[in-house]
């Protein structure tokens, strides 16, 4: 059974702790490093809402996106360790229940095959069915100023950066199919269709000809052979 450091380790593999921007506190961050681990709860945040599942599920590790604490927009509320207060709570809430917490952020970010990868493939997901697109950046926890994101943003995915506001992000990119005529029939190409009703009527009707062809053709040598026979 891995342990937490093992755990640790190996994620540090795929998103190295050295990647993660100078303000983040990524990897281990409660409980045991050697503790062994049979479950595993995985969670955006860590909530009272996650920590009580985890202990209903009886999981001996969380392993979140973002940290649980020590990061700037934690800072204040860190000062002191006060189960009165939110974050005391949650953090002795998981030291009684012995368990433990690795936090992965922006290292899992700009990993590859990571969040940042994921969120472009959505994107290009999303162009699919639209031309205009709306993107939200919390600003408390990103990493760049949003318009350096949304010029990344447009880069990988072949748009324009209509606008950016706040953290609001717009962009377009124009999609060809969005406007073709929903009733526009696609030309037949090639081997025509023969069970299309037009090409039916048309193979019966030459069919008709041959056999009427054919009946006049059959006439007109029995009156030639009676005419003989006369």
């Amino acid at each position: 059974m891995a342990t937490v450091h093992e755990i640790e380790q190996r994620l540090f593999s795929w998103a190295p702790r050295e990647s993660a921007m100078d303000w983040d506190n990524v990897g281990h961050l409660v409980g045991d490093p050697e503790q062994e681990v049979e479950r595993i709860l995985v969670a955006l945040d860590i909530t009272e809402r996650v920590v009580q599942e985890a202990i209903d599920c009886g999981a001996q590790l969380i392993v979140s996106h973002h940290p649980l604490m020590n990061v700037r927009w934690h800072q204040a509320e860190m000062q002191t360790l006060r189960p009165d207060r939110y974050l005391g709570h949650l953090l002795r809430r998981l030291v009684k229940a012995d368990i433990s917490v690795i936090s992965m952020h922006t290292n899992l970010d700009i990993a590859p095959g990571g969040v940042n990868d994921a969120l472009i493939a959505q994107t290009l997901d999303a162009f699919r069915s639209r031309e205009l697109l709306k993107l939200k950046v919390l600003l408390e926890t990103a990493p760049k100023p949003p318009r350096e994101i949304a010029e990344e943003i447009a880069a990988k995915t072949q748009s324009e950066v209509v606008q950016v506001v706040g953290g609001s992000l717009i962009f377009f990119k124009e999609n060809p199919e969005l406007h073709e005529p929903k009733d526009k029939k696609k030309k037949i190409t090639g081997t025509k269709n023969p069970n299309r009703p037009s090409v039916r009527k048309k193979i019966h009707e030459k069919k008709l000809a041959e056999e009427r062809k054919t009946a006049a053709r059959r006439k007109a040598e029995r009156n030639f052979r009676r005419s003989r026979d006369i």
